[in-house]
């Protein structure tokens, strides 16, 4: 697969009018899916809304990228803040009219299914930002959308 172009950030004409799709393109655009994730690693909160507003084309480029951070990182850490913001950036790219993410369905299942198994050993004591409900309700509910579109 080559590499995502500026077109496959934006979803506008000229790329300078989609910001969130150039901001995505000027902290990824260029990088093979290596370089992202140690990008991403550096600094996950910073560059974990990126993945909801680059285009679709870049997304499923990198979408390993997301799922290989929430199964190596964040699952270390028993899931919080990047787990539920990167469930919502996945959900925005999930819907019937996007051919291009539909072969990652499937992947996007098994993510969720990591996540929800992940969750039942998280210590609930803990101080969070999210609550494991609020994470398990994102997941699931992404799991159910994504589910219903492969039937």
């Amino acid at each position: 697969m080559k590499l995502p172009t500026v077109e496959d950030f934006v979803c506008t004409a000229k790329p300078e009018d989609d910001l969130d799709g150039f901001c995505a393109w000027k902290n990824f655009g260029g990088l093979t899916v290596e370089e992202a994730y140690e990008k991403f690693c550096q600094c996950s909160e910073t560059y974990q809304e990126d993945f909801m507003f680059m285009g679709d084309a870049a997304f499923v480029f990198y979408f390993p990228v997301i799922d290989r951070y929430i199964r190596e990182e964040e699952s270390g850490y028993e899931f919080d803040c990047e787990t539920h913001i990167l469930g919502q950036c996945i959900d925005a790219h999930v819907s019937g009219k996007n051919p291009l993410v539909r072969p990652l369905y499937d992947h996007i299942v098994k993510l969720c299914y990591f996540v929800l198994q992940g969750l039942k050993g998280v210590n609930t004591d803990e101080r969070r930002d999210y609550s494991p409900r609020e994470l398990q309700t994102v997941w699931e509910a992404l799991a159910e959308k994504t589910l219903n579109l492969i039937q």
